[in-house]
């Protein structure tokens, strides 16, 4: 007589146990990657999902201090690194991962001021392209090993 084994169970027992927390995922491969290529590209380009509005002559005119302020400085660190001064990644509620920076200066680039015009840092949405690869991470994440 044949014998049949069952390896799809244990499988969804893993998946099902890693639906109940997924934290692991959100906080750990999927925030690094928003950091890394989300954000990082946010920087790079100045401002790939919302383009930034140019520059004022008299930022211009100060360039290195701005630089400095922003691109490659503690600020852009704070978002695209880790571990970095500043630098948050947290559960909200179980299912939803907060990614961000407390930085003092960051909500006058988020939000503009009235000198200043906005440039978001943190983009409003997430291209499509990328919530794919995030969609990939999570299945991944879930199909791993039991």
């Amino acid at each position: 007589m044949p014998v049949v084994r069952d390896d799809v169970t244990p499988l969804l027992k893993a998946i099902k146990e890693r639906l109940r927390e997924p934290a692991p995922a959100l906080l750990g491969p999927v925030a690094d990657y928003v950091r890394e290529v989300v954000l990082h590209r946010q920087f790079a380009t100045e401002g790939y999902a919302t383009p930034w509005a140019p520059l004022a002559e008299a930022t211009i005119n100060h360039r290195p201090a701005f630089e400095a302020a922003l691109a490659g400085g503690p600020l852009e660190a704070s978002l695209t690194e880790r571990g970095a001064p500043g630098a948050y990644a947290e559960m909200r509620d179980g299912r939803t991962v907060a990614i961000g920076t407390d930085d003092p200066v960051a909500p006058y680039h988020q939000t503009g001021t009235y000198r200043m015009p906005q440039r978001l840092l943190v983009p409003d949405s997430i291209p499509d392209e990328d919530q794919r690869y995030i969609a990939d991470i999570v299945a991944g994440w879930l199909a791993g090993p039991p």
